[in-house]
């Protein structure tokens, strides 16, 4: 067995690894004399490493990409019936052919694999024999969706070879992406894959090699499981018991292959449904839950055996993915969650006993879910199953909702005053019984001290709510909107969504036109904080339809405009975003009665679109207006408050600013963990964010502590959020010193945001400067030339000539300019750069401060006049010194300029330029 802990086993991994052929097997020899568990575990991994590097692993995407093509020198060979065509592909376990039937008897054709295993001599006879008996069990797996054995045998050269089925298609995957499959379909597809692999179990036959490349779709649209058994025919007589469970021998596709798999422990059905839980989730989600285009065998076996796969949900989807499943990729992420989030992550569990069972488990958990009905993998709860019973039962339930409705009603005052009065009673008693199922056991002999999240809380309300079945209709309706609002403002907003959503459907055939503008508004705005842009559009539209009917200069039209720019905000439309919050905030100013904490937001939603336009007073000055509004309004704990302080650290960043980032972000960050918990996204955005100020004022020991803490909590959070930890991490080994250990890691950053976003983006441009500079400090000038110029020509065209993000690119491209010895070119890069960032950011920043300091070194006599208020004087090179070394001290290369400013009299050495930024 694999000994418990990855680390035991790691050393030996990057030994073998790091040595030649020679010296795997004797590093093998000696653990087995002394630890043989050991060297079983580590001849599988490198089994498994050996045969990934022959598919090409790690240049190829995990499902995708063309198999190898075997040597052509094989062709006319004869097999028994048949003779060997053309070369089709190859894998880890052989090679396959397409052969044709020469016998005379039949005609036809068929796919010949030749398995990398040969037996020859009396030894092998006993596995030839064995190899034989197990082709004929396989052979009778009939079933219309696996594809036919007909045929095995050994060559008279001792290779094992296989007669299948000729099967012409598409893996599976592509098919579904080809034809952009709904996700209805993909598991109707998907389930038809389930039977196949139900027939083989009930015949004890386990696939254990079941992924994208086994799965065919032929061009009839049916699905063919192939290689069905062929890990079987590989193992070893010793590994082979009596029954369908067995050990597995060294072939293994990684990422696809079970826990158990890579400790060669026992084999069951449930390995076949950790390999479909993987399948499942690709053809869903668009991607693998273990593997990347980085990830190597040593890591997809850690990540296997130690970490449970996130959650489809918990990343969002690319806009080609969504595309491809005919979504948006917000609709795409919400349709992820719940039920298929859980099915799938049931499959995936690490030990088999909490996987379904078997296939057919899972395909009935599937049809469920098709269904509408409750499904294995999620807790039966009194409400779950109360909302599948409603999906299924629309038109009966809606007809006796009519019914009622319908029913008439007649009496007089003295029974109006009684009904009130009853009415009063019943929501008195509605809040006494909902204050006491939140407190119930809080008290601290029961709790022993725990502290209850408001979201606990919520729930407790809101399982008293639909565990009470004597309320009335308006009572109720008044609870629930209320229980809205209070998810709403804990983050909670698919929960307050779905209320908000029956209060549309509702107000509106009742004609109450105000409850439903409320409504509709209510639903839109959180849909717009769960980024469901696509549905908040739909439900302004439906709004905008509601108020047809009021003037244009209408206050009423303010709340409106405030959703509609912040969608177009988020969607990437700032500079109109701008002009739609400057009307939301005229409007709402224009209210008889002004909606203060709506102002607020409008002024926020500003500066978080001046902030990406790059203009920073202006974000500035409408960020600290929108924190006053909060704090006006007794509202400073809110989550937009809360927020508006986030973003205006990040400002005070850019500004230069980095101390008084730390100073507003760390109680900001405290106060959103503890509301909304370490894992919610504010709270991790935040996170982040304090982590990067405290970069910035060089505490590496807090940044790099928090970053720590921050991915150990976000337990397969946002990606995003992962990879913005991992770029700080990079970038404070950079600035320490250690720019060879931080250049790798700032590229595979960048190389993940590049594939991420597929074009320009304000999340990829910047890290390619960052990049480019650490390539610098490498003193590899023509790489960071090319990455730089690259960087400035698309931030150009994401924003201007002038902005400030330019300015920094041009500062550092000055660099390489000036290590070069074309120091005219880089004096011009580093005078443009000073004006935009002492225009833009101020003269604190810190980009200021080295723009002055490399301009001090440029020699006087200069065909070209600098302008004296930019140029600064020969005395002030101390001064600049000084501040280099109080304000940027802690950043590799600050010391080295330092004194490069203090020599006024020594020559400057241009190719040693010090990069500080």
């Amino acid at each position: 067995m694999l000994p418990e802990h990855w680390r035991t086993l790691q050393p030996y991994v990057d030994q073998a690894l790091d040595t030649d052929a020679a010296g795997r097997v004797a590093l093998l020899e000696t653990l087995r004399a002394t630890q043989p568990a050991l060297a079983h575990a580590l001849q599988v991994l490198l089994a498994s490493e050996e045969a990934a590097a022959g598919q090409g692993f790690l240049e190829q995407s995990p499902e995708a990409g063309a198999p190898n093509t075997p040597n052509t020198r094989l062709a006319g060979q004869r097999l028994g019936a048949y003779v060997l065509v053309q070369p089709i592909g190859e894998g880890g376990a052989g090679s396959v052919w397409l052969a044709r039937r020469d016998d005379g008897r039949f005609e036809g054709q068929a796919a010949v694999k030749l398995l990398n295993r040969t037996w020859l001599g009396a030894a092998s006879a006993a596995q030839a024999q064995r190899f034989k008996r197990e082709t004929q069990i396989l052979a009778r797996l009939a079933h219309p969706h696996i594809a036919h054995l007909i045929d095995a045998g050994v060559s008279p050269t001792g290779q094992a070879y296989l007669v299948l089925e000729w099967v012409q298609g598409q893996n599976i995957d592509d098919h579904c992406d080809a034809l952009q499959m709904g996700l209805r379909e993909r598991i109707s597809l998907f389930c038809t894959l389930l039977g196949a692999v139900t027939h083989a179990h009930h015949q004890f036959v386990v696939h254990r090699d079941i992924k994208p490349g086994n799965v065919m779709v032929t061009t009839g649209g049916d699905v063919k499981l192939l290689d069905f058994g062929i890990a079987k025919l590989l193992a070893t007589d010793d590994e082979l018991p009596i029954d369908m469970t067995q050990q597995v021998g060294a072939a293994l596709t990684p990422g696809y292959a079970a826990p158990e798999q890579w400790r060669a422990g026992t084999i069951t059905a449930a390995t076949d449904v950790y390999a479909l839980g993987a399948l499942l989730h690709v053809l869903l989600a668009g991607r693998h839950p273990m593997l990347g285009a980085q990830t190597t065998v040593a890591m997809v076996m850690k990540n296997t055996l130690e970490m449970d796969a996130a959650l489809m949900s918990a990343t969002s989807p690319t806009f080609e993915v969504s595309k491809a499943r005919g979504l948006s990729p917000q609709a795409l992420r919400q349709q992820l969650q719940g039920d298929l989030d859980n099915i799938v992550a049931k499959a995936l569990q690490r030990e088999p006993a909490q996987r379904y069972a078997t296939a057919a488990v899972l395909a009935d958990d599937l049809q469920h879910y098709l269904g509408h009905r409750p499904v294995l993998a999620r807790a039966p709860t009194w409400r779950y199953r109360l909302g599948k019973l409603v999906r299924r039962q629309r038109v009966p339930l809606a007809l006796a909702a009519a019914g009622l409705v319908a029913t008439s009603v007649l009496g007089t005052q003295a029974w109006q005053q009684q009904e009130t009065a009853r009415l009063n009673d019943a929501r008195a008693s509605t809040v006494d019984g909902l204050l006491q199922s939140l407190f119930v056991g809080m008290s601290p002999d029961v709790a022993t001290h725990r502290q209850f999240t408001a979201r606990e809380l919520l729930e407790r309300g809101q399982a008293y709510l639909d565990g009470t079945a004597h309320l009335d209709a308006a009572t109720r309706r008044a609870a629930r909107l209320r229980m809205a609002a209070l998810y709403d403002d804990v983050g909670a907003y698919k929960e307050a969504a779905g209320i908000y959503a029956d209060e549309v459907a509702q107000s509106g055939p009742q004609g109450q036109a105000a409850q439903h503008s409320m409504a509709l508004w209510n639903l839109a705005n959180v849909q717009v904080k769960a980024f469901a842009y696509d549905d908040a559009k739909k439900t302004l539209a439906w709004l905008a339809s509601a108020l047809n009917s009021q003037p244009a200069g209408d206050p009423r039209w303010g709340p409106l405009k405030l959703l509609q720019s912040e969608v177009q905000y988020q969607t990437g439309a700032a500079a109109s975003a701008v002009l739609g919050l400057a009307q939301a905030q005229a409007l709402l100013a224009s209210a008889a009665a002004p909606n203060l904490e709506l102002l607020a937001r409008a002024v926020q939603a500003r500066g978080m679109a001046e902030l990406r336009l790059g203009n920073m007073k202006q974000a500035q000055s409408q960020l600290q207006e929108a924190v006053r509004l909060y704090e006006r309004l007794g509202a400073k704990g809110t989550l937009y408050a809360l927020f508006s302080k986030v973003q205006l650290g990040v400002v005070e960043m850019r500004l230069g600013h980095a101390l008084v980032a730390v100073g507003i972000l760390q109680p900001t960050y405290a106060a959103l963990r503890q509301r909304l918990g370490p894992v919610h996204d504010l709270s991790v955005s935040a996170a982040n964010e304090l982590a990067h100020a405290h970069l910035l004022a060089g505490q590496f020991d807090e940044m790099k502590a928090l970053t720590s803490a921050t991915r150990a909590s976000m337990s397969g959070a946002n990606q995003h959020y992962a990879d913005s930890a991992a770029l700080l991490d990079a970038r404070a080994e950079m600035y320490q010193g250690n720019v060879a250990a931080a250049e790798p890691l700032l590229l595979a950053q960048l190389l993940a945001r590049e594939r991420a976003y597929t074009s320009p983006s304000f999340f990829t441009e910047p890290v390619r400067r960052m990049h480019a500079e650490a390539l610098l400090r490498l003193h590899r000038n023509d790489a960071a030339l090319a990455a730089l110029r690259l960087t400035i020509a698309r931030q150009t065209q994401l924003t201007h000539a002038e902005h400030n993000s330019v300015a920094l690119s041009q500062l550092v491209l000055g660099c390489a300019l000036a290590r070069q010895g074309d120091i005219a070119s880089a004096r011009d890069l580093w005078l443009q750069a000073k004006t935009v960032l002492l225009r833009d950011l101020g003269p604190d920043h810190p980009g200021v401060l080295v723009a002055e300091s490399y301009l001090a070194l440029v020699p006087t006599p200069m065909s070209v006049n600098i302008p004296s208020s930019l140029a600064p004087a020969v005395p002030r090179r101390r001064v600049l010194a000084e501040r280099l070394v109080r304000e940027l001290g802690w950043q590799d290369g600050a010391a080295l300029l330092s004194d490069w400013l203090r020599s006024s009299g020594a020559p400057v050495r241009w190719q040693d330029l010090p990069v500080v930024l």
